[in-house]
């Protein structure tokens, strides 16, 4: 059985059991005393002795009522705990369907590229700058710089510029962290590297430090990047 099922199917044999117990009524200490008290009533009855059967009589309506009054109450408190579960375990589910939700999205960002160049040259620039990016990984390197991207295409500066606001719609440094959040999703959703401390995955990915690559990975995703896994790995959201 799944994990997020268990809450469920213990929740619903909390209700049969409780039903069962609620309805099965077994007899009570009070419940038995007022039978006692009526028999002793009967038989003071048949003696002719009908002030003190009358006696035993209310004693037993008395323990009788008493009896009725307490198992009111406590099926009221069973209710009120059983709604109070229901309340938590929906909670709890709409909780995971959330964290689930946003980790598929973050998974699915992490794979899209949506660029279309139409000058044949920057089509050129643009197809190189992503295969130093996809294949030769350069923004693992810490200090990558525009100048640096320049010398490597052999273009003019200016153009990484042009070409990084035009078709990727950011900065070079915010192209850079995207590229560097998504290698972190990538690492942190695989199971070979499911062992990776933090600091390793953020050195590889090209952060400074492991802060930068928290606060980094939080504002991108939304989550830690130990939530993040945590969520990622759990064959509950695979």
């Amino acid at each position: 059985m799944k994990l997020k099922q268990q809450p469920v199917f213990l929740f619903c044999l909390l209700c049969i059991f409780v039903s069962l117990n609620v309805n099965a009524k077994p007899p009570t200490a009070d419940s038995l005393s007022s039978d006692f008290y009526k028999k002793k009533g009967e038989i003071f009855y048949q003696q002719g002795q009908y002030e003190e059967a009358c006696e035993q009589f209310m004693k037993a309506v008395a323990l009788s009522n008493d009896a009725k009054q307490r198992q009111i109450y406590i099926t009221l408190v069973i209710f009120f705990l059983l709604d109070a579960v229901g309340l938590f375990l929906f909670l709890y589910l709409e909780k995971q369907r959330a964290f689930k939700k946003l980790v598929d999205k973050n998974m699915q960002w992490a794979k899209q590229n949506e660029i279309e160049p139409s000058n044949e040259a920057e089509k050129q620039a643009i197809a190189q700058m992503i295969a130093l990016f996809e294949t030769d990984k350069v923004y693992r390197r810490k200090e990558l710089t525009a100048n640096d991207l320049a010398t490597m295409l052999n273009i003019n500066k200016n153009l990484i510029t042009k070409l990084t606001n035009t078709y990727f719609h950011k900065t070079l440094p915010a192209l850079l962290n995207e590229y560097r959040i998504k290698e972190a999703v990538n690492l942190l959703t695989d199971q070979k590297t499911s062992n990776y401390k933090m600091e390793a995955i953020s050195d590889i990915c090209g952060f400074n430090t492991r802060q930068v690559f928290h606060a980094a990975f939080k504002k991108e995703t939304g989550l830690t990047p130990n939530d993040f896994r945590k969520m990622a790995l759990n064959k509950d959201f695979s």
